[in-house]
């Protein structure tokens, strides 16, 4: 199943709308096969190593991926 079919499934079973929400693909490719997935509090540095050795090539993660409200990585981007 393709990362993105699995979005999909979990949009399904969840009778709300995703729209204008944290909720959202953020990183890698949609196209990509699942090989495992992990569903993580936080996906902090030592998250992320420790998934990656277990071969969990999507993670679901709760705490925002930016450290923002929104998890978006503003933070990096030039305001103008």
């Amino acid at each position: 199943m393709k990362v993105k079919e699995v979005i999909a499934a979990i949009e399904k079973a969840i009778p709300l709308p995703f729209e204008n929400t944290c909720d959202f693909y953020h990183i890698g490719d949609p196209e990509a096969e699942v090989t495992k997935i992990a569903s993580v509090f936080m996906a902090d540095v030592e998250v992320i190593r420790r998934v990656a050795r277990e071969g969990v090539n999507l993670i679901i993660t709760h705490e925002p991926t930016w450290h923002n409200g929104l998890s978006l990585p503003l933070w990096g981007e030039e305001k103008g």
